[in-house]
C-alpha cells in the first residue's frame, strides 16, 4: 500500500505564514478600527457637551439680560416717592407719562418684550404697553385686564424684593383663549416696593419666546436639538406639530417618543451624554434652571445624532483597509510558495511593523521592503500605503477636532462682543433712568444741567461740558451751566453764530473733529479728539445747546446713544417747564383765594352792618307811623270831632297809605327772609278794581301838586283775583310812585286791566 502523499511543507509553511500575516492584518484592521470608533464617538460625545453647554449658556445670558430690564422697571424711582405710591392706586397723567415713556424705552430696546404691564396689588391693569414689529400701542383704560386669577400674577406677590418669578414657556393666552398663530411665550414678574417695604404691584413682562426656540439648532453634522420642560412635553422640536402637547391636547411626550431619554429626564443628573437604544444613537443632555435651583422646574436640553452619521467616515476607511488586505494577502500567497526563505524574513520584520502600529505607532515604515521588486516589496507598499491611509484619517480626525475647537473659540468670542454690548446697553439705561429721575427730584434748570453734565463726565468720559439756554425773545444763547471749562467760555452766543449757534440754528448735532477745532468754543485748553454740540429740544421747540468734549472719537453708537440723551433731556425740559409753570399757576390761584376770602369777609361785615342799619330805620319809622295810624283812626271814628266828606277822604288816604308804609316796614325788618328766597306769599280773593283805587289814592296828592290827572280803565269780565294783595299792592304803588315821578307836570297817568 503506497503512502498517501501529504501536503508539501512549503505549502504548509506558506499557507501558516499566510494564516500568521492575515491574522496580523486583521487584528491590526480591527483594532484601529475600534479605536477610531471609540475615540470618534468618545468626541463626539464631548462635542455634544459642549454644544449643550454653549446653548445653556446662551439661554442663561439672555435670561440674565431680560431679569435685569424686569428689575430696572420695578426699581424704577417714581416708584419710591409718595406720589409714585399713590398714583398706583390709579395712576395720574404725570405719573402715566413717565411710565409710558420709560416702557416705551425698554421695549425699544428689548425687542422681545412684546407687552409690558404694570399691575394693582389686587390683580388689576393700570398700564399696559403691547409692542408689535410694526408699532407700540397702549391699551385704553377700559380695555384693561384683570389678571388677578393668573398664575404668574399669585406667583409674583409672594415673592420679596429683588426676586423675579419665570413662568414655563406656554401658548400666549388673550381673553382666555390661545393666541392664534401661536406665539410661545413665557412671563418674568417681580413686586414692586417702596423704601418702607410696602408692596405696591407687580411688574409683568410678556417676553416672545419665539427666538430663544429658534436659536436650539445643532451645529454638529447629523444632530436634531430638542427641547422639553420638566414634565416632558417639547417645547422645540424638528417637527412643530409635536410641540406644547399639553396646551393644545396632542399628548405628544418625550416618554412616549423616547422612553430612554425620558427615563434619564427624570433622574437626578443636571447634565449627561452616552448612548442608548442599544449604542445606535449618540445624545447628550443639559438641564436649564430658570427658576434658579429649583429642582421641580426646569427646561432640558437634548441633542441626538445617530451613531452611523459619526461612523460614516470611518467605515470608508475599514473598507478600504480590507481592500489592502485583500490584496496583500492574495500576492502574500502567490509569491510565499515559490519563494518561502526569502519571504519569512520580510513577513515577520512586516508582522513585527504591525504589532506597533497595533500599539499607535503611525510613523513606522517599511521603507527596506519597499524597496524590493518582489511580493514582498508590494506588500511592503500596500503595507506603508494602509499605514498611510490610517494616518490620513486619524490627521482628517484631529483637523476636525481644531476646525471644532476654533469654532468654539470663535463663539466665546461672539459672547464676549454681545456681553460687551449688552454692559453698553446697561450704561445706556441706567444713564436715561438717572437723567429721568433727576426731572423728578430737581426743580432748577441750572441744578439739572449741572447733574446731566457730572454723569456724562464721570461715565461716558466727556471731562469738559458747557449748557447754553435758549431765550426765544432775543435769538440768543446764555451760557447755563459748565463742567470743568475754562474761564473763558463766551457768556451769551447768537444763534448761527459759532459752531453753537450753527447747532442751534439747524437743530441738528454737531461733530467737530481735533483738526477742524476753532478757539470759539473756549475749549482749546482741553486738546480734545472730538467736540459734540447738541441741540435740546422737544418736538419743534428749542430749549438750548449741549457741548461735550471727548477724548476720543465717540463711536457711531455713542453718537446714536447722545442723540436720543439729547431728545429725552428735551422732553424733560419740557416736562420741567410745564411743571414750573403749574407752580406759578398754583401759587396765583392761592393769592387769589386769599383776596376771595378778604373779600367775602368785607361783604359779611357789610351785610352785618346792613341789617343792624335797616332794623334800626324800620324801627324808628313804625313809632312815629303807629301814631299817625292812631290820630287817623281818632279822626275817622269822629272821636275829636265830625269831619266833612273831603275831610274823611283825606283821613282814609292817611289811614290807607300809613297802612302800606307799615307793610313795607314789616317786610324790610324780614328782609333776611327775602334774601334767603322764603318770603311767604299769602294769596286771597279780592277786588282788582278796589286795589287799583286804593293805589291811586296813595298817589293822589303828589299827583295833584304837579297837575296830573290820574285815570283807571277795568275791561269788562274783569272783577276779582286770587293774589296777595300787599305784595301786588306794593308792586303796582312802586310803578304809579314811578310813572308820576317822571310824567311832566300838566300830564295824565292811566291804568288799564
Amino acid at each position: 500500500m503506497k503512502e498517501r502523499k501529504g501536503v508539501p511543507l512549503t505549502l504548509k509553511i506558506t499557507m501558516v505564514s499566510l494564516g500568521v500575516l492575515l491574522v496580523s492584518l486583521l487584528a491590526l484592521g480591527m483594532y484601529s478600527y475600534r479605536t477610531t470608533k471609540e475615540k470618534l464617538i468618545s468626541h463626539t460625545l464631548h462635542e455634544i457637551s459642549a454644544e449643550l453647554s454653549r446653548i445653556s449658556d446662551e439661554v442663561n445670558l439672555v435670561l440674565r439680560n431680560q431679569i435685569h430690564a424686569v428689575l430696572l422697571l420695578s426699581g424704577l424711582p417714581i416708584f419710591q416717592s409718595e406720589e409714585g405710591e399713590v398714583s398706583l392706586k390709579w395712576p395720574g397723567e404725570r405719573v402715566k407719562r413717565m411710565l409710558e415713556r420709560v416702557f416705551v424705552l425698554v421695549a425699544s430696546e428689548q425687542r422681545e418684550f412684546f407687552q409690558i404691564r404694570l399691575l394693582s396689588t389686587d390683580g388689576m391693569e393700570l398700564l399696559r404697553l403691547d409692542a408689535t414689529s410694526q408699532m407700540l400701542r397702549f391699551t385704553p383704560t377700559a380695555e384693561l385686564q384683570d389678571k388677578s386669577g393668573r398664575y404668574y400674577f399669585t406667583e409674583a406677590m409672594k415673592l420679596s424684593p429683588g426676586e423675579v418669578y419665570i413662568s414655563p414657556i406656554d401658548l400666549n393666552v388673550e381673553h382666555g383663549e390661545i393666541e392664534v398663530p401661536h406665539r410661545p411665550t413665557y412671563r418674568i414678574a417681580t413686586p414692586i416696593f417702596n423704601e418702607a417695604g410696602e408692596r405696591l404691584g407687580v411688574i409683568v413682562v410678556n417676553v416672545d419666546a419665539r427666538s430663544l426656540l429658534d436659536s436650539f439648532y445643532a451645529k454638529l453634522k447629523g444632530g436634531t436639538v430638542y427641547l422639553v420642560d420638566q414634565d416632558g412635553y417639547f417645547l422645540e422640536h424638528p417637527d412643530s406639530s409635536m410641540t406644547f402637547g399639553r396646551e393644545l391636547g396632542t399628548g405628544h411626550n418625550l416618554s412616549k417618543e423616547m422612553p430612554e431619554l425620558y427615563r434619564r429626564l427624570r433622574s437626578s443628573l443636571e447634565e449627561y451624554a452616552g448612548q442608548c437604544e442599544g449604542g445606535r444613537t449618540i445624545y447628550g443632555m443639559r438641564k436649564i434652571y430658570y427658576a434658579g435651583q429649583k429642582e421641580d422646574r426646569f427646561w432640558a436640553l437634548f441633542e441626538v445624532i445617530p451613531t452611523e452619521v459619526v461612523l460614516a467616515d470611518t467605515r470608508e476607511v475599514r473598507n478600504r483597509f480590507l481592500m489592502d488586505g485583500g490584496l496583500i494577502g492574495g500576492m502574500a500567497f502567490a509569491l510565499g510558495f515559490i519563494l518561502l526563505r526569502f519571504f519569512s524574513r520580510p513577513i515577520t520584520r512586516l508582522s513585527q511593523l504591525a504589532q506597533r502600529v497595533a500599539e499607535g505607532d503611525l510613523d513606522v515604515r517599511a521603507s527596506d521592503e519597499e524597496k524590493r521588486r518582489d511580493e514582498i516589496g508590494v506588500l511592503a507598499r500596500a503595507f506603508n500605503q494602509m499605514i498611510s491611509s490610517l494616518r490620513e484619517a486619524t490627521m482628517n480626525l484631529r483637523e476636525q477636532v481644531e476646525k471644532q475647537t476654533e469654532e468654539l473659540r470663535r463663539r466665546n468670542e461672539e459672547l464676549r462682543r454681545q456681553a460687551r454690548y449688552l454692559e453698553e446697553t446697561d450704561l445706556y439705561n441706567r444713564t436715561f433712568v438717572e437723567i429721568l429721575y433727576l426731572f423728578t427730584e430737581l426743580t432748577d434748570h441750572k441744578a439739572v444741567c449741572n447733574e446731566i453734565l457730572s454723569v456724562l463726565a464721570e461715565r461716558h468720559g466727556y471731562p469738559v461740558g458747557i449748557t447754553y439756554s435758549y431765550d426765544e425773545w432775543s435769538d440768543t444763547l446764555t451760557l447755563c451751566s459748565a463742567y470743568s471749562a475754562p474761564a473763558t467760555v463766551k457768556e451769551e452766543i447768537k444763534v448761527g453764530e459759532g459752531i453753537v449757534g450753527q447747532a442751534a440754528l439747524s437743530r441738528k448735532p454737531i461733530l467737530i473733529p481735533l483738526s477742524s477745532l476753532t478757539l470759539e468754543l473756549g475749549l482749546n485748553d482741553v486738546h480734545p479728539a472730538a467736540i459734540l454740540a447738541l441741540p435740546v429740544r422737544y418736538r419743534e421747540r428749542l430749549f438750548g445747546v449741549m457741548v461735550l468734549a471727548s477724548l476720543s472719537e465717540p463711536s457711531e453708537r455713542e453718537k446714536e446713544f447722545l442723540h436720543r440723551l439729547s431728545i429725552l433731556i428735551g422732553a424733560g425740559m419740557n416736562s420741567l417747564r410745564q411743571f414750573l409753570n403749574l407752580q406759578r399757576l398754583s401759587r396765583e390761584l392761592q393769592e387769589r383765594q386769599v383776596e376771595i376770602e378778604r373779600k367775602n369777609r368785607e361783604l359779611l361785615q357789610a351785610q352785618k352792618m346792613k341789617d343792624q342799619f335797616m332794623a334800626n330805620m324800620s324801627h324808628e319809622l313804625r313809632t312815629p307811623l303807629n301814631s299817625i295810624i292812631g290820630f287817623a283812626d281818632l279822626l275817622k271814628e269822629k272821636i275829636i270831632g265830625t269831619l266833612n266828606e273831603k275831610q274823611l277822604q283825606y283821613v282814609q288816604n292817611i289811614l290807607q297809605s300809613a297802612e302800606h308804609l307799615l307793610s313795607i316796614i314789616n317786610d324790610i325788618l324780614d328782609l333776611s327772609k327775602v334774601e334767603a328766597g322764603m318770603m311767604e306769599v299769602k294769596p286771597e280773593v279780592i277786588s282788582l278794581k278796589d286795589l287799583i283805587e286804593s293805589s291811586l289814592t296813595m298817589v293822589g296828592e303828589r299827583a295833584a301838586k304837579h297837575r296830573i290827572s290820574l285815570s283807571m280803565e277795568i275791561g269788562e269780565g274783569i272783577g276779582t283775583v286770587r293774589t296777595d294783595p300787599t305784595r301786588l299792592k306794593q308792586i303796582l304803588f312802586n310803578l304809579l310812585s314811578n310813572a308820576v315821578k317822571f310824567t311832566p307836570d300838566g300830564g295824565s297817568v292811566s291804568v288799564k286791566a
